[in-house]
C-alpha cells in the first residue's frame, strides 16, 4: 500500500472512483488561493488512447460540446485539457449512486426500487437529456448532440435527491475505441436502439429508447435484453421487447407500462419525439394512476437510508494523503509513454522471470540484480552450449553417465525474490499468452531435435552408469526423482 496524491496543475486525486477500458476517475480537488477548494471527478485518458490524434480531436471537440450544457439533471464538464503525463477531464462531483448500483442491490435483497421514486429518477433524466438534445450554437443553430450511451452507468441519483445525466460528450468517442474491441460492448449493446444497432443515423430518439430501456429494467427489476453472445442480444433489440415491466412486476401500473412501451417500439417515429415529450408523457401517466411522483427531498431521504453495502465510495478522512493500492492504474504523473512496456500491459515478446516481473525491472532494482542477472545469462548460455555438445555426444558415449541438467535453477530468480507484488501476479492471470518463458523455455533449447531424442533415449536407457558415478538424488525433487538426460 502507497500513499500518494497525484498533483496536474490545480488539481490533485484523492482516490480512485472507477476504471474502465478507456479512461480512470478519480476523485479529485480543485484548489487555489487562500485555501479554496472543491471537489472535482476527474477522467483521465489511458495512454494508449490519449496517443491517437483522431481519438483526441474527437473526445475534445465533444467535450467541448457537452461544457456547453448547462443543466441541473447534467452532469457539467468544468475543464478539459491536455497535459505532457495524459489528457484529462474535470467534471463537477456528484455525492451519491449510479443507478446500476442501487438495482444490483435491491435485486440481492429481493425487492424492487419504490415506483415513485423511480419516476422522478427518470423524469429527471428526460430533463436533462431534452436540454443537451436543444444545445444550440453560438449561431443559434442545434447541434444536434445525441448522447448515445444512456446506460444504468450513466445516471447518478445523488444524495441531494437530484439525477443527473454524465458522460456527455465522451459516447462517441468511446464508441469509437469499443467499435474496435468487440468485448468492451459488453454491458452496454443492451441499451443501444435498433438504428444504433444498424449504424443509422441517430437523433434524440435514440437517447429516448435507451432512456425507457434503462426504465423498463427499473421497474422490473431485471435486465431486459440479456443472452450469451452479442449476437443475440442484437437480435433481440432488432425484434423489440416483447412484453412490458408489468409482466414481471405487477405493480407496475398499466398507464406507466404503456408510456414505456411506447417509447421501446423499434421503429423511431413511434416513440416520443422528444425527451421532453417522454417526460411529460409520464407525468400524465402517473397522475392517472394516482401515483405522486416522488420529490427530491423524499429522494434524498433514500439514498441516504440505504446501508453501508451500496455505499462503496467515501471520500477519505484525510484527503491529501491518499492511499493508492498497487494495483491501480499508474500516477497520472508516471504515466508510460505510448508503446512503453508495462507491468498490466506487456508486449507478447516481453520475456519475464517466473515471479512475473520483467526482466528490465530487475535490471533496474539495485547494482546487484545487474550482477546476477549478467551471471544467470552467461551460464544459461553455458548450459545451452554444453547440452548441445552432448546430445551430439550421447550416440557414441554407450557408457556415459547421465547427469542432472542445471537449466531450472540457471534462470529461475533466488528463493529470496518476493519482489513480486499483487500487481505482477494479477497481471500474469489476466494475460496468460505472456506467462513466463524463461525455465520452460530453457529446458526446451537445450533439448534435441525431435529426430534425435528418440535415439539419445535409447543409447541412456541401454548403458548402466557406474556406482560411484550415480548422482545423488535430489533434495529438492523428492527420492523418486530422474533428472532429465541429455
Amino acid at each position: 500500500m502507497t500513499a500518494m496524491v497525484i498533483r496536474f496543475g490545480r488539481y490533485e486525486t484523492i482516490r480512485t472512483i472507477a476504471s474502465g477500458g478507456m479512461a480512470t476517475v478519480y476523485l479529485g480537488r480543485a484548489v487555489g488561493e487562500g485555501g479554496f477548494e472543491r471537489l472535482v471527478a476527474i477522467k483521465v485518458m489511458h495512454p494508449h488512447i490519449a496517443a491517437d490524434d483522431d481519438f483526441q480531436a474527437m473526445f475534445l471537440d465533444e467535450a467541448r460540446l457537452a461544457a456547453r450544457i448547462r443543466h441541473p439533471n447534467v452532469v457539467p464538464v468544468i475543464d478539459v485539457q491536455t497535459a505532457p503525463e495524459g489528457m484529462f477531464l474535470v467534471m463537477e462531483y456528484v455525492d451519491g449512486r449510479p443507478l446500476h448500483q442501487l438495482r444490483r442491490y435491491f435485486r440481492k435483497q429481493g425487492a424492487r426500487l419504490p415506483l415513485d421514486v423511480i419516476l422522478r429518477i427518470f423524469v429527471d433524466l428526460l430533463t436533462g437529456l431534452h436540454a443537451a438534445h436543444e444545445l444550440t450554437g453560438t449561431d443559434d443553430q442545434p447541434l444536434m448532440l445525441v448522447h448515445r450511451d444512456v446506460s444504468p452507468q450513466n445516471i447518478l441519483i445523488g444524495k441531494d435527491g437530484v439525477s443527473r445525466i454524465t458522460d456527455f460528450g465522451v459516447a462517441r468517442a468511446e464508441a469509437r475505441i469499443t467499435s474496435t474491441r468487440g468485448s468492451q460492448l459488453k454491458g452496454k449493446i443492451a441499451y443501444m436502439a435498433p438504428e444504433q444497432v444498424r449504424s443509422a443515423v441517430l437523433d434524440c430518439r435514440a437517447d429516448v429508447y435507451a432512456a425507457s430501456c434503462a426504465m423498463w429494467e427499473a421497474l422490473a427489476g431485471k435486465r431486459l435484453f440479456r443472452a450469451d453472445s452479442e449476437a443475440a442480444v442484437i437480435h433481440m433489440i432488432l425484434q423489440g421487447a416483447q412484453h412490458g415491466p408489468r409482466t414481471i412486476n405487477p405493480e407496475v401500473p398499466a398507464e406507466i407500462d404503456r408510456v414505456c412501451m411506447r417509447a421501446l417500439c423499434v421503429e423511431p417515429r413511434f416513440r416520443p419525439t422528444t425527451a421532453a415529450d417522454f417526460a411529460d408523457e409520464l407525468e400524465a401517466a402517473a397522475r392517472a394512476a394516482g401515483i405522486e411522483i416522488a420529490t427530491h427531498r423524499r429522494v434524498a431521504a433514500f439514498i441516504k437510508s440505504l446501508p453501508e453495502p451500496v455505499v462503496e465510495a467515501q471520500p477519505t478522512s484525510n484527503p491529501s494523503a491518499t492511499t493508492l493500492r498497487s494495483d491501480d492504474p499508474p500516477a497520472i504523473g508516471k504515466l508510460p509513454t505510448p508503446g512503453a512496456a508495462t507491468v498490466t500491459d506487456k508486449p507478447q515478446g516481453e520475456t519475464t522471470t517466473n515471479s512475473g516481473v520483467a526482466a528490465g525491472q530487475l535490471a533496474s532494482r539495485s547494482p546487484m540484480w545487474i550482477g546476477l542477472l549478467g551471471a544467470a545469462m552467461l551460464l544459461g548460455g553455458l548450459v545451452v552450449y554444453l547440452a548441445f555438445s552432448l546430445s551430439g555426444e550421447s550416440g557414441s558415449a554407450q557408457g556415459a553417465a547421465p547427469g542432472p541438467v542445471p537449466t531450472e535453477t540457471s534462470v529461475t530468480p533466488a528463493p529470496g525474490d518476493k519482489t513480486a507484488g499483487p500487481q505482477e501476479l494479477q497481471a500474469d492471470a489476466a494475460a496468460p499468452s505472456a506467462e513466463p518463458a524463461t525455465t520452460e523455455s530453457a529446458v526446451r533449447s537445450s533439448t534435441p531435435p525431435d529426430g534425435e531424442s528418440s535415439s539419445t533415449s535409447t543409447a541412456h536407457a541401454k548403458s548402466k552408469p557406474p556406482p560411484r558415478t550415480k548422482p545423488k538424488p535430489d533434495k529438492h525433487k523428492g527420492p523418486g526423482y530422474q533428472p532429465k538426460e541429455l
